[in-house]
């Protein structure tokens, strides 16, 4: 059997369904990689596009990471284990809702990194765009029979 060090999993049965959720990141990583060298026209076309789609991302992120912890706090099911006492209820609850809360912190200030990296793309992308010194546009690859 061929093994993948990395994934830590083997290439038959379910090893192949983790083999590819573990790689499914990837994927829109290159579909998008590959839309923007074929469509981009400009170095500010990147800066714009790339950026756009970072601060929206990352916007939503920020909102997913402040709305965490009250949808976590309204969904924590109250009175619904009987047989423990309330206090070991409630320290179960404090011991969740701190995770809860140390995660949607470092969720929201990467998002918020990110959300900052988009906003100035574009604001850099606007400036270069209308710089009297802007770059050249990009060149499209030739053909064979155009050489």
């Amino acid at each position: 059997m061929q093994r993948l060090d990395v994934l830590n999993t083997e290439f038959v049965g379910a090893g192949v369904a983790r083999a590819l959720f573990l790689l499914a990141p990837v994927v829109p990583i290159f579909f998008g990689v590959v839309a923007v060298a074929l469509s981009a026209h400009s170095r500010a076309a990147i800066l714009r596009w790339w950026g756009v789609v970072l601060a929206v991302g990352g916007g939503a992120a920020v909102a997913i990471a402040l709305a965490l912890p009250g949808a976590f706090e309204r969904r924590w099911p109250i009175g619904s284990a009987p047989q423990l006492s309330p206090r070991v209820v409630d320290a179960g609850h404090d011991v969740a809702t701190a995770v809860v809360v140390a995660f949607a912190g470092v969720f929201g200030f990467i998002a918020l990194i990110v959300t900052l990296v988009g906003i100035v793309s574009v604001i850099y992308a606007a400036r270069l765009a209308v710089s009297p010194t802007a770059a050249p546009p990009i060149p499209a690859p030739r053909g064979p029979e155009t050489r």
